[in-house]
């Protein structure tokens, strides 16, 4: 940010309002718990009274871990499972310069510890954005290989919620319409780099899939990229675009009928019965993924079938694998990385 002129333009805006604005530009990708350690003691050290996060996802979610600590004091670590009182929140504000994590409509953040090779998410009900601000120019610099990753990731979020245990209707139109919007704006995006109108379509359905998962949550996706982020750094915008169409397709036994319905919903069949399309969602995921140029397979971005055993156990460990409609036992799990890897 601090090399787009962004951070610049936005601090001196808020000077010419007579506001004192401090810089934090250590956040990296995936933050670790000492880089919020670190955001938190500068914004108590100036007395801040709110905390803006503009940047990517890793960037708003710092922001949201700031101003937890600042506002409640301790670490970070000890807001885990909401074990300690987060009322004193500091106001969140979201500035997003990428369409993909969402973060900028939910509660939750994602902090790693880089020593112990874990991410952890993390939740409160103080940490919802008190405004978040969609302005597509600030995209205008992303590579778009970076845009294509994040609006994967998106989609990620969007199916995630619409085929959890949890999911409701809320969840599902608004995961319905983001995914609409993506398989139709991303590919004019990608070839046309200075369409404004596909990259402000591509900010609201990454604001409407983070939403989506604070109704409904995420699944197997999310707990096998988090587990690899942590393990390996891999970034999870590239390994959902990789790894969302095999577990849809490995849940479609149990939401058949919701895939059916969203092939019509989506205009990929012209039947007026609904029922038996459910085949068409998973072609079209497969498809859509090479189409933009995601490889196939996970082994084709350096992962290796002799991680699995310590990919399985952090994976296996994680509550969302529980809200995902596909079975996932010890032996089911295991197959199924052999066969992504």
């Amino acid at each position: 940010m601090k090399s787009s002129g962004y951070s610049k333009l936005a601090i001196n805006q808020f000077e010419t309002l007579g506001k004192k604005v401090f810089l934090f530009d250590e956040v990296t990708h995936d933050t670790d718990a000492s880089i919020v350690a670190s955001g938190a003691e500068l914004a108590l050290e100036n007395d801040c009274d709110a905390v803006i996060g503009l940047g990517g996802g890793s960037v708003i979610d710092t922001a949201k871990a700031v101003a937890v600590i600042a506002g409640n004091g301790g670490k970070i670590w000890d807001y885990s499972s909401n074990k300690k009182d987060a009322s004193r929140t500091l106001p969140v504000i979201a500035v997003p310069t990428t369409a993909g994590s969402g973060s900028e409509g939910n509660r939750y953040f994602i902090i790693s510890d880089k020593e112990k090779k874990i991410k952890k998410v993390f939740a409160t009900g103080y940490t919802y954005p008190v405004l978040s601000i969609l302005d597509a120019g600030l995209t205008e610099s992303l590579p778009q290989a970076k845009l294509a990753g994040t609006a994967l990731d998106a989609l990620g979020h969007s199916f995630a919620a619409y085929v959890s245990i949890k999911e409701n209707a809320p969840g599902d139109l608004l995961s319905l319409n983001s995914i609409w919007i993506i398989f139709n704006y991303l590919p004019e995006a990608l070839k046309n780099k200075g369409s404004k109108d596909s990259r402000s379509a591509l900010m609201l359905a990454a604001a409407m899939g983070g939403i989506a998962i604070d109704l409904g949550g995420v699944g197997a996706a999310h707990a096998i990229v988090r587990a690899l982020g942590g393990l390996y750094g891999l970034e999870s915008s590239q390994a959902t675009g990789i790894i969302l169409p095999y577990t849809i397709e490995k849940a479609r036994p149990a939401i058949d009928n919701k895939l059916s319905f969203m092939a019509k919903f989506l205009g990929w069949s012209s039947k007026d019965n609904t029922a038996g399309n459910d085949g068409l969602v998973i072609e079209r995921l497969h498809s859509f993924t090479r189409d933009i140029g995601f490889p196939k397979k996970l082994g084709e971005i350096g992962e290796k079938k002799e991680n699995i055993a310590v990919i399985l156990e952090k994976i296996l460990a994680d509550e969302d694998l529980k809200n995902d409609p596909g079975s996932y036992t010890k032996k089911e799990a295991g197959k199924f990385l052999e066969e992504i890897i």
